[in-house]
Parts: structure tokens; C-alpha cells; sequence
């Protein structure tokens, strides 16, 4: 499991996964037994506009798979948080 926050713009690497974003948010990600990935994005500043997300699994993966996550429809619950499940398939060549 990692737990990134973004303070800015920016990559995080490691042995097993990567993820760019494009603006500052936190992040939760977990692997589960089956092999998906879930991510759970928030935005802590509550500016309530998109978010993208590039996440690489695994050395295997030469495209990222890209999440355009919308927190501009948030209304009365600016900072609440967005989740996705990814599958393995979502990171093959």
C-alpha cells in the first residue's frame, strides 16, 4: 500500500509502480490479492477542478494508464475523495 501526497506537480517512482500528477492531491494505493489496483484520489485544497493521473505498473507497462479524475462537480462536498479499480489489463503493452 502507498500513501503520496503531492505537494506540486510531480512523479513518484518506485520498484513496482509510478504516478504523475498534474496538480497537488493525495492518493491511497493498494493492490489487491486478485491483482487490481485501487486508487483513491482526494484534493485537499478543495479547488474542485480535474485532476490527471499517469500510473505505471510494474516494469511491464511502457504506457501509462491515464485517469482524468473531476472533482468540479463536488458542490457540497469539496474534498471528498474519488476512487477507481484498475485491473491488470489496463497496464499490458
Amino acid at each position: 500500500m502507498w500513501h503520496l501526497v503531492f505537494y506540486a506537480p510531480g512523479t513518484f517512482e518506485s520498484r513496482d509502480l509510478s504516478v504523475r500528477a498534474d496538480r497537488p492531491c493525495i492518493l491511497q494505493l493498494r493492490e489487491t490479492k486478485e491483482g487490481r489496483l485501487v486508487v483513491h484520489a482526494a484534493d485537499p485544497a478543495q479547488s474542485q477542478q480535474l485532476l490527471t493521473l499517469d500510473i505505471w505498473k510494474g516494469r511491464t507497462s511502457s504506457r501509462p494508464f491515464t485517469w482524468q479524475c473531476d472533482f468540479s462537480q463536488d458542490g457540497m462536498l469539496p474534498g471528498a475523495s474519488r476512487m477507481i479499480q484498475l485491473s491488470s489489463d489496463c497496464f499490458r503493452l
